[in-house]
């Protein structure tokens, strides 16, 4: 065993919850027969165990769970087949970085941003290129990995459509025809495929309020092995329940650790470098530095920003995205009978029903009125439709000191009789029994 048998579980609800406040993360080890197993550790620990155990048996993931606030993270990848060989995957890096530093600064607007706040992980094989790009900054956290979702859809869907309508594409009038403000994502794939090779050879031209090179956006876009153009970027790594590979882990039955990705600039300059003396020790710190800072739920500082669902609608009218009809509301829970779309890496997400439009609303005003400093990150209703369950971020109403969290809540509503509930969701105040009272 890679850890004491008490310390590990086979369900992620049987695991320990974290306390923020001593550093520790939830981890996921993948085993032989693809099962995972569960613990709750902290950093000194989770570092000192990465340590000791050799390369191929490190499959160690952190676990990202649905109520977590999480940094900036997105998975890049393409396979190294015949179709994608025109594709420069530094190239792709270096404006992937770009392009999302520079849509943070249009939502957050914070000065502080940097290119450099951006950590690109490789773990590439003769099959396959795939990076993990974390934005580390102290100041900035995603309020759960659906508004993560969302930004990053967005993002992609605003650079298809400012490119189907720049001056260049051939046939455009035909084109242009049929693009709606409001179209969605996979139809704008479908239009953006007839035309990618011809934006490979636009190099002067640029798109959209970022002036982003439209050149640098047909390398965003691959074939996969099933010979569709998908986006290079992974939209399936953002579900409520996540599993996101650590630094310097592999998965299992590979040798395939994510490391610092250096770019070729970067070789230059330390071959350029002589004398540099780097001790056992340093890279230790190095090591360590970076495991933290790749961390997706490591924790924020107190003036650090929660981009919500309010935050990305704001920045949608700013860069001049409209909603389309499969990003009016994104929840946490996903039907079992949705299917996944044509396009593999794209999928559809549930939107609120009326009910539940209904008290997203009430809850806004009650938390208004309360002066209470929560969020809403998630809606649902019960099982037996007679309950809806409104999950509120940083609540902060409940009297007891918690030290694994912030205090975080969950109102009940019951619509049909016009009462709620609130309840704390940690230890020992969740087991106390319930106090309804009227909605009006």
């Amino acid at each position: 065993m890679i850890l004491p048998q008490h310390e590990v579980h086979w369900k992620i609800a049987h695991c320990p919850t974290r306390r923020i406040k001593e550093n520790e993360y939830r981890i996921s080890i993948e085993l032989k027969d693809k099962k995972r197993q569960y613990s709750c550790i902290s950093f000194e620990d989770l570092f000192k165990l990465i340590q000791r155990i050799q390369v191929d048996k490190r499959t160690f993931y952190e676990h990202i769970s649905r109520g977590d606030a999480v940094k900036f993270y997105l998975d890049f990848e393409y396979y190294q087949i015949p179709e994608n060989s025109i594709v420069d995957n530094q190239k792709a890096l270096l404006s992937i970085r770009k392009l999302f530093v520079t849509m943070m600064r249009l939502l957050i607007q914070i000065d502080s941003i940097s290119e450099d706040d951006m950590i690109i992980l490789e773990s590439s094989s003769c099959e396959k290129r795939s990076y993990h790009i974390i934005f580390d900054n102290e100041h900035v956290r995603f309020i759960d990995t659906d508004s993560l979702h969302l930004f990053i859809r967005e993002v992609i869907r605003y650079i298809l459509l400012n490119t189907l309508r720049h001056k260049c594409v051939d046939n455009r009038n035909c084109l242009i025809n049929n693009i709606n403000d409001d179209i969605t994502l996979p139809e704008l794939m479908e239009m953006f495929e007839r035309i990618r090779l011809e934006c490979f050879g636009c190099i002067k031209c640029k798109i959209g309020q970022i002036e982003f090179p439209v050149n640098d956006v047909s390398n965003l876009f691959v074939y996969n092995r099933n010979h569709h153009l998908v986006p290079c970027i992974d939209l399936n790594v953002y579900s409520a329940e996540q599993d996101f590979r650590m630094f310097m882990c592999t998965k299992m039955g590979e040798v395939r650790p994510l490391l610092k990705y250096t770019s070729r600039e970067e070789n230059d300059q330390y071959r350029s470098v002589e004398g540099t003396i780097i001790t056992e020790e340093t890279t230790i710190l190095m090591m360590k530095d970076m495991l933290q800072r790749s961390l997706i739920t490591a924790p924020a500082t107190e003036e650090n920003v929660y981009v919500n669902r309010e935050i990305l609608y704001e920045w949608m009218k700013l860069v001049n995205l409209k909603k389309c009809s499969d990003t009016k509301r994104y929840v946490h829970t996903v039907p079992k009978d949705r299917k996944r779309s044509y396009h593999g890496n794209i999928t559809d997400i549930n939107v609120l029903n009326d009910e539940e439009s209904y008290v997203e609303k009430w809850v806004k005003e009650y938390l208004t009125n309360i002066e209470s400093p929560g969020i809403i990150h998630s809606i649902n209703t019960g099982r037996n439709g007679r309950l809806i369950l409104c999950n509120i971020r940083n609540m902060n109403t409940c009297k007891n000191f918690h030290e694994d969290y912030y205090n975080d809540s969950t109102i009940y509503l019951n619509i049909k009789e016009k009462q709620f509930s609130i309840r704390c969701n940690r230890v020992p105040c969740k087991n106390k029994r319930w106090i309804w009272k009227d909605m009006f």
